[in-house]
């Protein structure tokens, strides 16, 4: 027989479980960061993610300078690969992508 854990008062992502759901194995009953009540499977939580109960916009994550400017510097080179592309499919290439040379992520 599994052991039986108890999760009362522990947090996934914004759901604070409060109990067990009585007559629904495996599920526990908590409630988001918006008041809400919600009932959610024990496995779910457990995962990776940013739990809320469905109804509320997840509390967005927090970026370090270094690596925000390491995301938009690939961002940016994503966005000239693509319009390579695009350009090869219709076999044209603009001068500007022609005569650039390679400098994605220095």
């Amino acid at each position: 027989m599994p052991v039986k854990r108890n999760y009362s008062g522990r947090t996934f992502g914004q759901i604070t479980l409060d109990a067990p759901a009585e007559n629904r194995p495996g599920y526990w009953k908590g409630r988001c960061i918006c008041g809400n009540e919600v009932q959610k499977r024990i496995d779910n939580l457990k995962r990776p993610g940013n739990h809320t109960c469905g109804r509320c916009k997840p509390v967005p994550r927090i970026v370090e300078p270094e690596t925000a400017a390491r995301i938009a510097a690939l961002e940016a080179a994503l966005t000239l690969i693509r319009q390579e592309i695009a350009a090869m499919r219709i076999g044209h290439v603009p001068l500007e992508l022609a005569n650039r040379q390679s400098a994605i992520c220095e």
